[in-house]
């Protein structure tokens, strides 16, 4: 591949907030206008919603209340697309759903559905389900019909030691979760069955999961993100008895020993996904599959066949650690960012469209 056929990462708009710390970002689904989450330097919360005016940035609307804890994560999967409700999850371990129209107060709560920190949410717009992981140690599924308690609640054994939960994703429209903690393993929940499908652990702290696809159903595959610059691919199509799922991994280019924020999937083409650093990098990665994606061992037991990940372009965006990233459902290859250098930047990757007509 030559590097008129690579993708290129161009970054054209930043915006700066001196006084403001960036801890997500989201698109506002069908709009040409994100989210910005994240907190005041006297730890008060803040949610600002930007709007695209030509090429311009203009901030539209926000909640800068100082009597809220600061917000660590958001998500609008939860939500129908009429409604388009944001849902947050904040340093108190609350979680607030938000009418965008109306940021003067949160819609609906739930107050301390977590004892800590809130590290990570997801939602299922299928079933309306939230999704929680916390530096508590606990995975948990909300329902907002259901007010009481949790819908399910995934804790360590009384054997155990509870350890700090950096991430969980929804997959298989919502039956399925994986969740990544602070010491290296990820666990694959299957709601159906209210049991633990696959345990596998990786040699450092997982700092971000996602399922290429949450609403597809059989699951395909599953991307996780690590500290010491390592990414991680599981073949969720075979589940071995004994070995589990099929897995390879790949170095972060950028910096071999980066810690590796997030991952996300290209809405348009699965097999695509960016990768942050801490950097200040944005990567460009495409998972290729083998010729047979399962094959039996010397027992004829199935088991999967791990494909490869390829890099396709690696661009340095910031000179801080990049802590979130979301692609446009609505544009190919328009992505929004934010860093620790307080600004939010809104990157394009060109020729993406050259790898849609090439997959597997």
């Amino acid at each position: 591949m030559n590097s008129l056929e690579k993708p290129q990462v161009l970054v054209f708009t930043e915006t700066i907030e001196e006084d403001y710390t960036f801890f997500d970002i989201k698109w506002i689904p069908t709009s040409a206008r994100f989210v910005v989450i994240g907190c005041h330097t006297k730890g008060t919360g803040s949610i600002r919603v930007y709007s695209f005016v030509g090429r311009e940035l203009k901030l539209s609307s926000k909640n800068d209340g100082d009597d809220t804890f600061s917000y660590k994560c958001g998500t609008f999967k939860s939500s129908d697309l009429s409604n388009r409700n944001l849902t947050t999850g904040d340093f108190k371990g609350n979680i607030h759903i938000w009418d965008l129209e109306n940021l003067s107060t949160p819609k609906d709560s739930f107050k301390s559905a977590h004892s800590d920190l809130i590290n990570s949410i997801d939602g299922s717009q299928r079933s309306g389900e939230i999704l929680t992981a916390s530096r508590d140690g606990s995975v948990k599924v909300w329902d907002v019909r259901v007010r009481e308690k949790p819908v399910a609640v995934m804790i360590p054994r009384e054997t155990e030691y509870k350890r700090d939960c950096w991430t969980a994703s929804f997959g298989q429209d919502g039956s399925l979760i994986a969740a990544g903690y602070d010491n290296g393993d990820i666990k694959i929940f299957d709601l159906k069955a209210m049991s633990v499908l696959s345990e596998p652990h990786l040699n450092n702290g997982v700092c971000s999961v996602e399922f290429d696809r949450s609403e597809t159903e059989p699951a395909n595959k599953l991307i996780a993100t690590c500290l010491q610059g390592k990414i991680h691919a599981f073949d969720l199509r075979t589940l071995h008895p004994k070995k589990g799922y099929a897995q390879t991994f790949e170095k972060f280019t950028g910096s071999n020993h980066t810690t590796l924020w997030g991952v996300r999937h290209l809405p348009q083409n699965r097999d695509i996904f960016g990768v942050i650093s801490g950097s200040g990098s944005l990567g460009l990665y495409q998972y290729q599959y083998p010729d047979k994606r399962s094959d039996l061992d010397n027992n004829n037991v199935p088991q999967g066949v791990p494909g490869t990940i390829v890099e396709l372009q690696e661009t340095t965006i910031s000179d801080q650690p990049v802590n979130a990233l979301d692609w446009s459902k609505d544009k190919l290859g328009l992505a929004v960012c934010t860093a620790f250098d307080k600004k939010n930047k809104n990157c394009h990757c060109n020729e993406v469209k050259y790898y849609l007509m090439n997959v597997v």
